[in-house]
């Protein structure tokens, strides 16, 4: 169940927060956490912390499974077994897409880490103890990890690839595809310029765009799809393309 359903329908409730207690009666259970929250925003506010928020809530319904990805989570009362995955995120988000310094990272990472074994929140990042199983996209998530001084036995990576194909292949040998609701964040840019230039070569090249709202619907080549739910990418998209453009200047997703 995605993050927002469960919010929404109320299996899971947000934290106590400072403004929360003065607009509703309050337990004296909630006087603790939203105390702490405010004080946790004044560190990030300051800079101390990354400025990234803490997600404070508690669990109504009985999950079996948690999964955490690039979300730091304070639990209040129960916590089942918890799987964080993309552990490097933050730290290509804060340096690649923010454009902080390694050194800076690192060392609100470090105090993330101390803070984080103190309120006892779990950050994708900084807290990979026995208490929650690690999955990482990227080998250098370990580096990340080791650097911090987390700890990393039982860490694992998630195998690269791409689901099995739902549909045959229905590709003319000349069609490349890019998918991304950001075009500029993931690189939509680099995507249409390596089209231009393969072009000059291979002129019947074009370039299929999903998810994407039209920069410049002019561009020769270029097909704009609009935006496409799962379903309709696996069955009208992929099985069209011949080559899979992921230029992104955003993700976690750099290999060496």
């Amino acid at each position: 169940m995605p993050y927002t359903e469960a919010l929404a329908s109320g299996q899971i409730v947000a934290g106590p927060s400072v403004k929360t207690i003065t607009e509703r009666p309050w337990r004296a259970r909630d006087f603790v956490p939203a105390a702490t929250r405010a004080g946790m925003h004044v560190l990030r506010r300051s800079g101390y912390l990354l400025s990234d928020p803490v997600r404070w809530f508690r669990l109504i319904a009985p999950f079996d499974l948690v999964h955490m990805h690039c979300m730091p989570v304070r639990f209040l009362g129960r916590v089942p077994p918890v799987v964080v995955s993309d552990s490097a995120g933050t730290w290509w988000y804060w340096t690649a897409a923010r454009g902080f310094s390694d050194r800076a990272v690192h060392r609100k990472l470090v105090r993330e880490r101390r803070v984080a074994r103190t309120v006892g929140y779990r950050h994708p990042s900084v807290r990979a103890d026995g208490s929650a199983g690690v999955l990482l996209f990227v080998d250098a998530g370990r580096q990340l990890l080791e650097r911090v001084g987390a700890q990393v036995e039982g860490v694992r990576r998630c195998p690269p690839g791409v689901p099995a194909p739902l549909l045959p292949s229905r590709s003319d040998g000349r069609t490349l595809a890019f998918v991304a609701r950001g075009f500029g964040r993931k690189g939509g840019e680099v995507a249409v310029a390596v089209l231009q230039r393969l072009r000059r070569s291979y002129p019947g090249l074009r370039l299929l765009v999903a998810g994407s709202d039209q920069p410049d619907p002019a561009i020769e080549g270029v097909r704009w799809l609009g935006r496409m739910d799962r379903d309709q990418l696996y069955r009208q998209v992929y099985p069209e393309a011949d080559v899979f453009l992921y230029p992104t200047r955003f993700d976690c997703h750099r290999w060496s």
